[in-house]
């Protein structure tokens, strides 16, 4: 079997939304293996941070092997991309019918107050959010905006009026 056959059927690349940032693809985890533990019950994100790690997951995915694994070859995967400030990346959907994605890439300095988590940031760098509709997204970043306050140094891309499709 391979994972493009199943649990990776549907799934869509997310343009990168500036030329820092990743791209991300999201797979779309049919009913049989989706759980509360995904975004929305449902989705699976991975941050692809250059065209290689596109090429490289692609032919993961269309493996054969004897039964389905979790496509997580880049989750613990050190980030290769510095941010001196938290940055904050919004991905439109690709394509109507699929969810808003928020990606904070987060500073050296504030990735090392949760190195003892390694579930806690994607790459050891990022931090990812689903949403259903962009008013969703942008009362999450209020909120963010709001916590982080005055004292600490951030910057939003938003790739909303970008073409969509490509790494």
């Amino acid at each position: 079997m391979r994972l493009t056959d199943d649990l990776a059927a549907r799934r869509r690349l997310y343009a990168r939304p500036g030329f820092t940032a990743p791209a991300m693809m999201l797979i779309d985890v049919p009913p049989h293996l989706a759980g509360a533990d995904l975004p929305l019950g449902r989705y699976y994100p991975v941050i692809l941070e250059n065209d290689a790690e596109l090429a490289e997951f692609e032919i993961f995915l269309a493996a054969e092997r004897t039964s389905a694994v979790v496509p997580d070859i880049f989750a613990t995967r050190p980030s290769t991309l510095y941010t001196g400030a938290i940055a904050l990346f919004e991905y439109a959907p690709p394509e109507a019918g699929w969810p808003w994605l928020l990606l904070c890439h987060w500073p050296r300095e504030h990735t090392a107050r949760a190195a003892l988590d390694p579930q806690l940031l994607a790459r050891g760098a990022y931090t990812i959010e689903t949403f259903l509709g962009r008013a969703d997204l942008l009362a999450a970043i209020a909120i963010l905006s709001h916590q982080l306050g005055g004292a600490v140094n951030w910057s939003i891309a938003t790739g909303s009026d970008r073409p969509h499709g490509s790494a």
